[in-house]
């Protein structure tokens, strides 16, 4: 089975994004400037994509709790804005309109996540950890 996407889809991700114990899909429509999310329904099939507005030109998303809330949020790469935004989830599987963390002149392209002591998560771009292993 397929699913529709935006234009352009450059990265997948998955995460369980609405608390069911059910793996949901995270898409980086590149072409679109949005991130599609399709919630699993449990029987091998998943919702119709749900878009949310990104930066431009994102690269990479990915599903994580950044706020300790519990809920997986969306994290993603703008590699045409030079940010990192984020998507927090509102606890039933859609999520608030991103917040945006400047990466500089750098370019993000990749995100990484780093647990430390399982109680912390970290993103950091791939562009950045060259830096931080300095």
């Amino acid at each position: 089975m397929t699913y529709p996407t935006d234009f352009n889809p450059i990265s997948v991700a998955t995460a369980d994004l609405n608390a069911d114990n059910k793996l949901d899909i995270i898409v980086a429509n590149t072409g679109a400037n949005n991130v599609g999310v399709l919630l699993n329904i449990g029987n091998g099939t998943f919702i119709p994509q749900v878009t949310y507005s990104t930066g431009s030109f994102p690269s990479f998303a990915t599903g994580a709790d950044v706020n300790g809330d519990g809920k997986s949020d969306i994290i993603v790469a703008n590699t045409g804005a030079n940010n990192v935004g984020v998507l927090r989830n509102t606890g039933n599987g859609t999520f608030a309109a991103q917040v945006i963390y400047p990466t500089g002149m750098v370019n993000p392209i990749l995100l990484l996540q780093i647990q430390v002591q399982t109680m912390s998560v970290f993103f950091v771009t791939l562009a950045m950890v060259h830096l931080l292993l300095k």
